[in-house]
């Protein structure tokens, strides 16, 4: 999956598979998320469109052992 700026997004760090990931974001509140059908949820205050940039790194800290 890719996000609107074309980056593709790794594997969700809870379950390892990429095929159940979506993009949502909520301009009021001024969040975007990716969540995974497994329950695993990213949230991020950046525009959509950078989202996979963020999700990159937050699975990047995860595969490292952090929060």
């Amino acid at each position: 999956m890719k996000d609107e700026s074309g980056t593709t997004l790794k594997p969700c760090p809870g379950c390892g598979w990429g095929d159940e990931l979506s993009i949502a974001s909520n301009s009021s509140l001024q969040i975007s998320e990716v969540s995974c059908g497994c329950g695993h949820v990213f949230q991020s205050g950046c525009w959509e469109e950078n989202i996979g940039r963020h999700w990159n790194r937050h699975c990047h800290e995860k595969a490292k052992g952090g929060e």
